[in-house]
């Protein structure tokens, strides 16, 4: 009997501390694939044909190497960088400015869905006029963690590219962790297309700062109409290319003819060739051709004619002042198309923005402003929307190309103490030196934060208990990042899950059939004011990657409308209680009642055994 009691009590003994086993393990945050944060790729070569065969970068194409895309062979670049883990799957983006912001690909729909349906880092949105596609993607760095990589980055018209890469990893979930408390010169530029760099790094893995081997090239439209005058652009000239043969030149590539954009840019991508130039569709007040010694002589300081055009004489010209040969052979020529008004008035037209773009390089600390604007050489001022500081000054190029960075602890803060808007004032610059201009508004940009903290609040500065909080970041419908706020409406989001790009939150509260309210991260710092400032928190000059993965999956707004939402969709689209659910915590629940089923199922077995063994099968006759 007392045999009996002893294996009975082991048994129980072992089943108990199995049983917490696997309650423990189950309650245990289970590990879910994030996408990590931007990792800058640097340029290394341009291939032959490229736009400037003088640049070093311009190196022939690898002999026996595919091609991004087999029909297209311009616009290949070899990127690179050091610091990944060895042998690990890389995928490749590239981003392009657009007039609404930065759009990034990985160039497939495919891969863009998948890196999109995983929480942290950036969302993928490919520009209908962006042609990108990497030789192979994802890419695999070699033993020693570094990773070469061709692509092909295209545009018909010219803005900023840059090129970033992306890891995969494994983080552990942890849903109830939310607490309570706190080289090149600008000539040379010229003929350059317009690449910038991105330095985020993911959490797992730290790429050093190091100087980047090439920042960015500017690539040349084939020319812009202006003023003779006022050496203004003149925007809706209607440009038309002819062959050698003074014929209309037909390609599948290119739009011909083709109005001229606000900044009077054409830009024709051709193979090489002898082409010529038309014109039509002129201001009623200007006439071309036109006589050279009646163009203002600062015209050089911004236009300008490169030595591949060339008259009946086969001499250089200063303008394309009449119907001159171009001769393209492996670059792309430049020049500049001048407009005579004559006696009537000059034209004289405010700086507008064509394209812009805002990141933040998480590495080095610093926000990288980037854009372009329709006049050169155009002084472009940072000024802080309340406090009126200019903090940064720059200056666009003779294309109108800007950029400039603005370290994290220079980053303009109210008399609060809290991180101020940005706006840009543009001053145009009279290249003829007769005239001042004031400074005009231009792009205003929204806080970018390093990291989230705070409490969920609505419209009417009512606490959100519960609420659900999404990460959109701006020009795309859907949610990088979802979490949940406490019974107190608190929630934090770490450095390492939120955009390189501007991006908005999104409170929806915890009933199903609430409304959600697009709140910027103005209106965010508005709200909790009081909180921030008794904390004394900046939340764009402090990175805090301390706080865990909070929710393993992502949900799509696709219709965003309401009052505070940005899209003008017909319905309004709500986080499903599945997308706040982590599925990978369910699996983990369900292992652990199954390991416990397990071992119930099999200690019975012992003990049914046990007992078998020691009983016998017939009961002994009786004694007398």
């Amino acid at each position: 009997m007392f045999k009996k009691t002893v294996v009975v009590l082991v048994c129980l003994i072992l089943g108990f501390l199995l049983f917490n086993t696997a309650v423990s393990k189950a309650q245990e945050g289970e590990l879910t694939k994030v996408k990590s944060e931007a990792i800058e790729l640097d340029m290394t070569s341009f291939f032959i044909p490229c736009e400037d065969p003088d640049d070093p970068d311009c190196v022939a194409y690898p002999d026996n190497t595919a091609h991004p895309v087999p029909g297209s062979l311009d616009h290949e670049i070899e990127l690179n960088n050091i610091g990944f883990p060895p042998s690990t799957d890389v995928y490749i983006v590239g981003c392009i400015n657009t007039p609404n912001g930065t759009a990034c690909t990985t160039g497939e729909k495919k891969l863009d869905k998948m890196l999109n349906d995983l929480p942290g880092g950036d969302m993928m949105s490919q520009d209908p006029t962006h042609e990108f596609k990497a030789l192979t993607n994802p890419a695999k760095t070699d033993v020693s963690g570094n990773l070469k990589v061709i692509v092909r980055s295209y545009t018909p018209q010219v803005t900023h590219h840059s090129f970033n890469a992306y890891l995969v990893t494994e983080q552990d979930l942890q849903p109830t962790s939310i607490g309570i408390g706190p080289s090149v010169t600008p000539e040379e530029s010229l003929h350059l297309q317009t690449f910038t760099h991105t330095t985020p790094a993911p959490s797992p893995v730290q790429v050093s700062p190091r100087k980047v081997h090439r920042r960015f090239k500017d690539l040349d439209p084939k020319g812009r109409t202006f003023d003779i005058v006022s050496l203004e652009p003149i925007a809706g000239v209607e440009t038309t290319l002819l062959d050698s043969y003074r014929n209309l030149f037909k390609y599948k590539k290119i739009i011909n003819p083709q109005l001229v954009q606000e900044n009077g840019e054409f830009n024709f991508w051709v193979p090489n060739g002898i082409y010529y130039l038309q014109f039509a569709k002129l201001p009623e007040t200007h006439n071309w051709p036109v006589e050279m010694d009646k163009v203002h002589e600062n015209y050089s300081l911004a236009y300008y004619c490169d030595p591949d055009v060339k008259d009946s004489e086969n001499m250089t010209v200063p303008l394309y002042y009449e119907q001159f040969s171009i001769i393209e052979f492996n670059k792309l020529v430049h020049c500049d198309v001048p407009l005579d008004p004559g006696n009537n008035p000059p034209i004289r037209t405010p700086v507008k923005t064509l394209n812009y773009g805002l990141e933040k390089n998480k590495i080095e600390e610093e926000y990288n402003f980037t854009g372009k604007v329709t006049h050169p050489l155009t002084k472009i001022q940072l000024v802080g929307q309340n406090t009126q500081k200019i903090v940064k000054e720059t200056e666009a190029d003779k294309l109108g190309f800007w950029q400039t960075t603005l370290s994290a602890d220079s980053y303009p803060l109210d008399e609060k103490g809290l991180p101020d808007k940005i706006v840009l004032r543009y001053i145009k610059k009279d290249l003829t030196a007769k005239n001042t201009f004031e400074p005009v508004g231009g792009m205003v940009f929204e806080p970018l934060l390093s990291y989230v903290e705070g409490y969920a609040y609505d419209e009417n500065n009512n606490i959100i208990a519960n609420a659900k909080v999404g990460i959109k970041q701006k020009n795309n419908d859907n949610v990088v990042y979802l979490t949940k706020a406490n019974s107190k409406g608190y929630f934090k989001i770490g450095s390492q899950y939120l955009p390189s790009y501007p991006y908005d939150l999104i409170f929806t509260p915890e009933e199903g059939d609430s409304s959600s309210e697009l709140v910027s991260s103005s209106q965010f710092l508005a709200r909790n004011k009081e909180y921030l400032t008794t904390k004394k928190l900046n939340l764009v000059a402090t990175e805090n990657k301390d706080v865990p993965l909070a929710i393993s999956t992502t949900a799509s707004f696709t219709g965003l409308k309401n009052k505070n939402l940005a899209s003008s969709s017909d319905s309004i689209a709500k986080p499903t209680d599945e997308v706040l659910e982590p599925k990978k915590q369910q699996a983990g629940m369900a292992t652990g009642l199954v390991l416990i089923l397990i071992v119930m199922v099999a200690i019975s077995g012992l003990l049914i055994y046990f007992f078998k063994r020691k009983t016998p099968t017939s009961l002994p006759p009786n004694s007398l």
